[in-house]
């Protein structure tokens, strides 16, 4: 059970500090580290993608937090925060921030897969879920880039 809780947190965490680069950005003046000469206006924090995300991972987060520790009961929460990241991709204007949350709801779903399969046999391990979450774990990094916030 430790085990869970261990890769349970882990995720939590990087959806923790995902949230706290979009909240404090999305609640804050204009983003003015973007870009200023080559960045379309609609690149980064300003993006509507990037703003779709901002405003859903406080709920996701606090849900994830309740269910740590529980696969059964985090798999419907990434499946929300997967669902999400896919209507942000669609509002999203620049192609790299469309591309970044593409990638990560992308990364969930794999996530998802991996947290089924340790609920249906335990007994398979942790490994595929380690290799999945460190590439989530990337993709968040790009998105945070993507949308011009920072880690």
């Amino acid at each position: 059970m430790r085990k869970v809780r261990t890769h349970t947190t882990s995720v939590l965490l990087v959806a923790a500090a995902l949230a706290a680069g979009l909240t404090v950005t999305a609640c804050g003046p204009t983003n003015t580290q973007v870009s200023q000469g080559n960045a379309p206006a609609s690149q980064g924090g300003e993006d509507p993608g990037c703003q779709a995300i901002a405003s859903q991972i406080s709920g996701i987060s606090s849900q994830l937090s309740a269910t740590s520790g529980n696969f059964s009961a985090q798999v419907p929460v990434l499946e929300a925060w997967d669902r999400d990241l896919q209507t942000a991709q669609q509002e999203a204007q620049s192609g790299v921030v469309a591309g970044a949350l593409g990638d990560t709801a992308s990364g969930v779903e794999n996530i998802i897969v991996d947290e089924q399969n340790l609920i249906s046999d335990p007994n398979i391990g942790f490994s595929q879920l380690d290799a999945d979450f460190s590439n989530y774990q990337s993709d968040v990094s790009e998105l945070e880039t993507a949308c011009g916030f920072s880690s």
